[in-house]
């Protein structure tokens, strides 16, 4: 063991509690603090029955590994889901090396954090994204990396209730009459919204060539005529892929060379969900022109999750990136998902002068767009 850990729990097994500030002292300076590091640390610390809190919690606070992040309770009769800065969520958000410019989160009836928005500098937005997908075991909140942000501070006026301008999804109508007051979400309703996009997505076969648009195109199943045998395999490169000269090129202002811009602020989204797919349940997407359906997109969105890994990474107005952990090891798999994909996509592509299949089996992102 470590001279420095065995320092940190002899001093944890004095009271029984350590905060996280200590924990945090005790690393030496030569060690990168990173969640991974972060977690073992307090599943051991754990194991010896020395509780992790915030130095201004009770000792009755849960470790960080062993609960979903908690927001400071909130008094029953003060409730209400609007967006509100949480000083406990930034600070575990720090702890888990996730950068930011701010954040604002909307709680759940008992306090819990149910969704949140952070603002990001660009050139920190895909280190922001993959510590939050890192963490996803302490949060329970996946991480989709949106629009840009042109301000870095907000809300922008004391007053204003939905300063990330999310009022078309927390606020509707209850009947067209106009002197019913407007009603807002609650995650109660917001759960059953996407669980009822979910049960439409169940109805829908993962086959673009069922979707509305194949009357449009004319796609059809795929034949395997080839005979079917292994592809290269390959494992993902997270610094390479995630680093801002890699593929997911949201950072920057355009899909263009590495001379473009990155946005001084990008917005990215937690969604109140551990799973990748069901992004599209809580924000649908599509259904315009020719872009597949929402129900199409979340029925896809599982079978390519099921099929590969498939993550969400960004979502813009009319484009998305996926980040594909386990691309097809065979030739029959890569040719199924390659049909899908031109049915999904007609844009999608692969690199020119390359196997089609081998250079699916190589690829961790997945680029659709739609105009």
């Amino acid at each position: 063991m470590e001279p420095w850990l065995e320092a940190l729990i002899a001093k944890g097994k004095q009271t029984g509690t350590l905060t996280y500030d200590e924990v945090n002292a005790a690393f030496p300076p030569e060690l990168m603090m990173a969640v991974e590091q972060l977690v073992a640390v307090t599943e051991r610390l754990d194991a010896e029955g020395i509780t992790v809190i915030d130095g201004d919690e009770p000792e009755e606070q849960t470790a960080l590994h062993s609960e979903p992040i908690l927001s400071d309770q909130l008094p029953e009769a003060e409730y209400d889901p609007v967006y509100r800065r949480d000083a406990t969520f930034e600070q575990r958000l720090r702890m888990l090396g996730v950068p930011f410019s701010d954040v604002m989160v909307s709680h759940e009836s008992n306090g819990r954090v149910f969704d949140a928005e952070l603002i990001v500098p660009g050139e920190q937005t895909l280190s922001a994204w993959l510590a939050l997908r890192n963490a996803l075991p302490a949060t329970g909140l996946w991480p989709v990396i949106g629009r840009e942000q042109n301000e870095p501070n907000f809300p922008h006026e004391p007053n204003q209730l939905d300063p990330l301008g999310r009022a078309a999804e927390w606020w509707r109508q209850t009947l067209r009459d106009p002197t019913i007051p407007l009603q807002r979400l609650t995650p109660e309703m917001t759960r059953a919204d996407a669980a009822a996009n979910i049960a439409e997505a169940e109805k829908v076969p993962p086959t673009p060539w069922t979707f509305r648009s194949a009357q449009w195109h004319g796609w059809t199943p795929p034949v395997l005529t080839e005979p079917d045998g292994p592809l290269p395999a390959s494992e993902p490169n997270f610094a390479e892929l995630f680093s801002n000269d890699g593929p997911f090129r949201c950072v920057r202002v355009a899909f263009g060379g590495n001379d473009w811009s990155f946005f001084p602020f990008l917005r990215l989204s937690l969604y109140p969900t551990a799973v990748p797919w069901e992004v599209f349940a809580y924000s649908p997407f599509g259904g315009w022109n020719e872009c597949p359906w929402p129900d199409e997109q979340l029925a896809m969105l599982r079978h390519w999750h099921a099929a590969c890994g498939a993550e969400v990474v960004s979502v813009r107005d009319d484009w998305y990136d996926l980040f594909i952990p386990r691309p097809p090891r065979t030739r029959h798999q890569a040719i199924a998902l390659l049909y899908t994909h031109f049915g999904e996509d007609p844009s999608f592509h692969v690199p020119e002068g390359a196997d089609a299949l081998e250079a699916l089996s190589r690829s961790h992102h997945w680029h659709f767009w739609w105009d």
